[in-house]
């Protein structure tokens, strides 16, 4: 692994490694009625916040949320390869989030064996202050993969990876059953975009929910006050056209779904309108083929 052309580190080392035990959660518990906070707050019916597509100086009149004192904001990073990771922490990184060569939805990235994710958590948990690292599970998993997805988590939990993301709410069962002591965290993949579903996963036991992308400052603040569970947005990076974990397009047109970490972004290309004289026996009216374009909303 190449860690050369990096000055490592910039903040001291420290031999203690350990941490305090995460509590153990011992079976399900059903989900009750909704928390009041949740259960009192429709949907609004336009979007919130202030958009605009001319002026840049909009960005300094969005509320932000107000911050606690007690909860530090984390710095997150995405680490797309080893070398990515240690520039990570190198640069300032509180935790780093990263795949490996199986089970991410960023199936086309370098990513990470597992011999390379315990080199990269060793040296995080080295470090002073202690950083974090973050391993992603976030497609859906199907049913032959389950014994190698358990035998990959229990490789995980051995090396000491501080918390798996996870899309599958099945898979959550799963590593509940065998892993009751795995801190789990809801992906943004699961389309968390109000303060019911915020509240349901924390029911579930998730310790951290990362909410759909999706969401506009002032949703994400009213979701993070009423939810009762640790929040994460994402401040860079892409924006679906659709919703996070939602979106069959990808599928339909290349045959690579996003929920198995193929997306081919699809809805980047450019597209022309064009109707088609189908009836709709097969529930849409446009031609399925290149001449007439594909269906798409």
């Amino acid at each position: 692994m190449t860690k050369d052309l990096l000055s490592l580190p910039l903040i001291s080392s420290s031999a203690d490694a350990g941490t305090a035990p995460i509590t153990g959660w011992n079976g399900f518990t059903a989900v009750g009625a909704l928390a009041e906070s949740a259960a009192a707050a429709p949907e609004p019916d336009a979007p919130q916040g202030e958009y605009s597509t001319t002026s840049p100086a909009i960005l300094s009149t969005v509320a932000l949320p107000d911050t606690d004192a007690t909860r530090p904001v984390e710095l997150l990073a995405p680490a797309g390869g080893p070398d990515a990771a240690f520039a990570a922490f190198h640069y300032g990184a509180d935790a780093i989030y990263l795949g490996l060569m199986k089970f991410s939805a960023r199936a086309e990235a370098e990513n990470f064996t597992l011999a390379e994710c315990a080199e990269v958590t060793a040296y995080a948990h080295s470090l002073t202050p202690r950083r974090r690292v973050f391993v992603t599970i976030n497609t859906v998993i199907r049913t032959d993969e389950l014994r190698e997805l358990v035998e990959t988590v229990g490789a995980l939990a051995d090396i000491g990876v501080d918390a798996v993301i996870l899309q599958d709410l099945g898979v959550y069962h799963v590593l509940r059953r065998h892993f009751p002591e795995m801190e789990l965290h809801a992906s943004t993949q699961l389309a968390v975009h109000n303060r019911a579903g915020a509240d349901a996963l924390a029911r579930l036991g998730f310790a951290r929910v990362v909410l759909a992308r999706e969401l506009t400052s002032e949703e994400v603040r009213d979701v993070t006050a009423a939810s009762g569970v640790e929040t994460e947005v994402f401040i860079h990076g892409a924006l679906c056209y659709s919703y996070s974990g939602l979106c069959l397009f990808s599928s339909q047109t290349n045959g690579r779904s996003g929920n198995r970490g193929k997306c081919a972004y699809s809805c980047r290309d450019s597209f022309e309108v064009a109707g088609a004289p189908d009836s709709l026996r097969d529930g849409t009216s446009v031609k399925r083929d290149p001449a007439h374009g594909f269906p798409f909303s």
